[in-house]
């Protein structure tokens, strides 16, 4: 016998009504929380103008990512538009997508310093700072207003999909870079696509050799109160080329200081820092990799600058000597001279200062008024003294202080990373005279190297070289058995080295980089 299914008719029509009921109930993020809020009349249009609306009406467990509309605003002053031509731009809908996270996510379920995947297949970066939350550049000012088929968050920015500073920071292995400036809240200012910037970047390994001079693990660096003034110190406020670099110029960094540009034969720097890599482009600005961090300081360089001795500084930038002097994990004394010292060296020599800085024994000369350790006035001794380019300076200390036959006629002006005692005449070491006789004619290559270098020698009888680094100090020597050399470098590590020929009446240094 067959049984009577009537009595399931009723059950089925109230379950149909129920799911018509429950269906038209459900709340969803744009019709009953984008639609109804007076600050996302802009959004909402243009929502409308890429057909975006039955993917936020119909699309379960979603993020929207709601900029007002004075965050639009902004954005077309910023772009030079009006809403209607935003509104017709091709690129709307892949704009509003990437405001739009595939998961349903609570503010207090972000994560901060990662990147999270959007509708348009990009990634939005977040960073959380305290009781704020960032995504990119945008902050987060009405969180976690919900529908039951997502969330939204109101933020005071619009986002755009790039290629930023972080981006490419993250995506080129700079970990400890990055983990510094997530940790100094910096993310939004560095991903801000309205942007134009330059970033000297530090390598890891320039991290590393960093936090071993200080003696510092990352995350003590990371905890340092100064860490945000120091990653400052990286950025320009305007997007420069390596060659927009102007040799012996300061350029104005984030933090109010300045770095100091040097263009030398061997590469450019950033004070102490080579550039290892140039012009890696973002679409915000763009990235120099450095391989030393520079450190904001007042250093021997800004005190000579600051101080008035144009023909030191002049000399030095010449003699490519800036980078050494500029380095804030050095500890130097330097001796000198004023401008009317070198004045009354021109006229002894008759030459004019041009000459003198063409003069191939400059660096020599420049090398002989420095000490690789700070020494006050009060701590030199009458005695001999070894300067970096190894030979000795006099010091008297019975009737004044007397550096040679020089007086110093102002002492202790202190730097970061040293000394300044100011003397009234130029220093003039011992092997000028057999300098100046015969420079002697050399090449050498690669330069930069990585663990070997050849050596040429014309028409120069050269008895011995010798190797010291921008301290001075001689790491090796040897002597030369013929015209043709080649040196084992594999023991050194990479920086900035001199290497000295000596001959019977002659003597010349050049200088090398080595880069592994």
């Amino acid at each position: 016998m067959k049984k009577n299914r009537n009595f399931l008719k009723p059950v089925i029509a109230a379950i149909s009504m129920l799911a018509i009921s429950l269906t038209a109930n459900a709340t969803n993020v744009y019709d009953d929380i984008i639609v109804p809020s007076a600050n996302h009349t802009v959004l909402e249009d243009a929502i409308v103008a890429a057909n975006l609306e039955t993917t936020l009406r119909t699309t379960n467990g979603i993020t929207v990512f709601a900029p007002t509309d004075a965050a639009f605003t902004i954005l077309l002053g910023e772009l030079n538009l009006t809403a209607s031509q935003l509104l017709a731009d091709p690129n709307l809908e892949q704009i509003l997508l990437y405001h739009v996270l595939t998961s349903e996510v609570l503010s207090g379920d972000l994560v901060n310093g990662t990147f999270t995947n959007t509708f348009n297949g990009d990634s939005v970066f977040v960073s959380l700072y305290g009781s704020d939350s960032f995504i990119d550049q945008a902050k987060v000012t009405g969180p976690n207003i919900t529908a039951d088929n997502g969330v939204v968050h109101i933020i005071d920015d619009v986002l755009l999909e790039q290629n930023s500073i972080i981006d490419v920071a993250v995506t080129n292995g700079f970990t400890i870079l990055t983990q510094a400036v997530i940790a100094a809240e910096l993310v939004p200012a560095l991903i801000d696509p309205m942007s134009d910037l330059t970033v000297f970047a530090p390598t890891d390994a320039a991290f590393t050799i960093l936090l071993g001079e200080m003696n510092l693990t990352a995350a003590q660096l990371l905890a340092d109160p100064d860490l945000s003034d120091i990653l400052l110190y990286h950025v320009l406020d305007s997007e420069v080329l390596s060659t927009d670099l102007m040799n012996g110029s300061f350029a104005t960094t984030l933090n109010g200081d300045s770095a100091f540009v040097s263009l030398l034969s061997t590469g450019v720097f950033i004070d102490q820092a080579q550039v290892t890599l140039a012009d890696v482009d973002a679409d915000n600005g763009v990235v120099h990799v450095l391989n030393d961090v520079i450190l904001p300081q007042n250093s021997i360089v800004d005190v000579a600058i600051t101080n008035g001795f144009s023909i030191l500084t002049q000399a030095v930038i010449t003699a490519e000597l800036a980078p050494a002097l500029i380095d804030p994990m050095s500890e130097l004394t330097v001796f000198a001279p004023t401008d009317a010292a070198f004045t009354a060296l021109l006229a002894d020599w008759n030459i004019s200062a041009t000459e003198l800085l063409a003069n191939p024994s400059l660096q020599s000369i420049l090398l002989y008024h420095v000490i690789d350790e700070e020494l006050l006035a009060a701590n030199l001794m009458t005695g001999n003294v070894v300067t970096l380019n190894t030979e000795s300076v006099s010091v008297s200390t019975s009737n004044g202080v007397f550096i040679n036959d020089s007086e110093v006629t102002l002492a202790d002006v202190l730097a970061d990373n040293g000394i300044v005692h100011v003397i009234d005449a130029v220093l003039l070491p011992v092997s000028l005279s057999i300098e100046s006789e015969e420079e002697i004619r050399l090449s050498i290559y690669p330069n930069p190297t990585s663990n070997y270098m050849n050596i040429n020698l014309y028409d120069a009888e050269v008895n011995t070289y010798s190797i010291y680094n921008v301290q001075g100090k001689v790491i090796n020597s040897n002597i030369i058995p013929n015209n043709t050399l080649t040196v084992d470098l594999t023991q050194f590590d990479n920086g900035t080295y001199f290497i000295e020929f000596l001959g019977e009446k002659s003597k010349t240094t050049k200088q090398f980089i080595i880069q592994k």
